[in-house]
């Protein structure tokens, strides 16, 4: 991901007014003209540029298009950012900064956009790739393709496998962790992943913040533990 690019295309002030339409609902390049005041050819010139940077697509409707939001398009750029920040505050704290756990916590386990990241989340794909449950495409790209052995597999552990039919939502990629340097899982399976572990009870999250707590091994996962009920 270009982070560059990103930033220069969403601080742009027409274009940040775009973002912020455009992430209440999906609309027109009419209804946005009517919302910004622009004329046509600036406001498609510029959702143009949105697009450019993936943070924007669209389809047809009608006679014409609609668009909205790429949410991973914004996801490796959140991470990223979080990743600068604690490696500024990180060279700043003494060891006997209370701040310091914190951050180990927040580098340890952590959300990404809506799913899991931070060391237990690269080791999550980590695994769910050693057991070929997740396949990469060889080509680069950061899709990722959940098996058959998979699917059933994480079925059978208490996650529920979203439907990929009519999603406008990428499935499963592979999204950069800034702070481990690897990948962890991101996409609609991503999800789905971090909230079965919250409903078996592995981890919560902490209200209003990024921070996930482990309450138990994530690694036993794997390992055939009894499923809890929801």
């Amino acid at each position: 991901m270009r982070k560059g690019s990103i930033v220069d295309a969403i601080t742009h002030p027409l274009r940040k007014t775009i973002v912020e339409i455009l992430a209440d609902a999906p609309r027109t390049v009419s209804e946005i003209v009517t919302l910004t005041g622009k004329n046509q050819p600036t406001v498609s010139s510029h959702l143009a540029i949105l697009t450019s940077a993936n943070v924007v697509d669209s389809h047809p409707l009608g006679r014409e298009r609609i668009y909205r939001l790429i949410p991973e398009g914004f996801e490796e750029l959140v991470d990223w950012l979080d990743g600068v920040i604690h490696a500024r505050d990180e060279k700043r704290l003494s060891p006997f900064n209370k701040k310091t756990h914190l951050i180990t916590e927040l580098h340890y386990a952590r959300t990404c956009y809506d799913h899991l990241a931070g060391i237990v989340g690269v080791s999550m794909l980590d695994e769910l790739l050693n057991r070929k449950w997740i396949l990469q495409k060889g080509d680069g790209s950061k899709i990722l393709t959940l098996t058959p052995e998979g699917e059933a597999g994480l079925s059978h552990l208490g996650i529920e496998i979203p439907i990929r039919r009519n999603s406008k939502r990428i499935f499963a990629y592979s999204c950069m962790d800034w702070t481990v340097k690897r990948f962890h899982l991101g996409g609609a399976l991503g999800f789905s992943l971090l909230k079965g572990l919250e409903n078996l009870g592995y981890l919560e999250r902490v209200a209003g913040s990024r921070k996930v707590i482990i309450n138990r091994e994530v690694k036993n996962f794997f390992i055939g533990e009894p499923v809890l009920s929801y």
